[in-house]
């Protein structure tokens, strides 16, 4: 059983599923594999992308983490830096300067590695929804 919507396979794993209650092994995978095939038809519509492959959603999901643990630590890096800069007093000590430095260091590295992953995202991942939005 071959469908191109998973609206047309729901509906033949339902009426198949009320026919009989006790299924053959090869029922039980022809059902399995009608699931399977319209979560990945689901999830691959949500990314903006018709008929993508299992492949291509692993490589989607493992680039949003990298992206998202970048930005996460360009917001940390920042935050520091402010908390740095609150701690030290007016007379700023060389251990202070060095700390603040330190800092704009690790928000440059950051930001540069956040930019490279977003461009990448952006360019093969244009119509995602979710990305657009955390890149926004």
């Amino acid at each position: 059983f071959v469908f191109r919507t998973p609206a047309e396979a729901a509906e033949q794993e339902k009426t198949f599923h009320l026919s009989s209650k006790r299924l053959s092994i090869d029922d039980k995978y022809i059902l399995y594999a009608l699931k399977r095939k319209a979560a990945q038809d689901n999830k691959s519509s949500t990314l903006g992308q018709d008929g993508m492959r299992a492949i291509d959603l692993m490589e989607f999901d493992t680039g949003m983490e990298k992206t998202r643990r970048f930005h996460m630590l360009c917001l940390s890096s920042m935050k520091g830096f402010w908390r740095v800069l609150a701690r030290s007093t007016s007379s700023a000590k060389a251990s202070a300067v060095e700390d603040l430095l330190t800092k704009l260091d690790e928000w440059d590295n950051a930001l540069r590695n956040a930019i490279i992953e977003y461009t990448w995202m952006l360019e093969k991942y244009q119509t995602s929804a979710q990305l657009l939005r955390m890149h926004a």
